[in-house]
């Protein structure tokens, strides 16, 4: 820092410009806690807080209630998950696939409809709504955050 405020350089060194040492700078800050200082885990336990819930009942509370939670849900039901059932019911392996994945399946979207409507809908070909992109939670918080 001395020799960057300096404008000396000694011979073969690469010029280190001050916003290399601020954490506050794209250049200075930490890769793992990105210069907040903290890292935060992002874990089922903060992101379910009620396993009791089912995901119709916003068991993913890091989820907003508003439409891109509902999309999410939409999603879900055109993906084949029982979103009815409670959160710690669900299959272990769906739980982390939909809080962890970072695949994001585009699937047709019947907002409003059944699970047993939306089956059918797709089953029969019918059009959907539009098509919607499935976000997993943890990257839905840590792309927010």
């Amino acid at each position: 820092m001395l020799y960057s405020r300096a404008g000396d350089y000694p011979a073969g060194q690469s010029i280190i410009y001050a916003e290399g040492f601020s954490p506050n700078t794209p250049e200075g800050a930490c890769p793992k806690c990105h210069g907040l200082g903290s890292v935060f885990e992002v874990t089922e336990k903060t992101m379910v807080p009620d396993d009791n819930l089912s995901i119709r009942d916003h068991a993913i509370a890091s989820r907003p209630k508003a439409w891109q939670g509902q999309n999410q849900r939409d999603i879900l039901v055109s993906m084949g998950i029982n979103v009815d059932l409670p959160w710690k019911k669900l299959p272990k392996a769906q739980r982390e696939w939909i809080l962890f994945t970072e695949d994001t399946p585009t699937v047709p979207v019947y907002p409003g409809f059944s699970p047993e409507q939306t089956a059918k809908s797709i089953r029969d070909n019918r059009p959907p709504d539009y098509m919607g992109t499935f976000i997993g939670a943890r990257q839905y918080v840590v792309h927010r955050f």
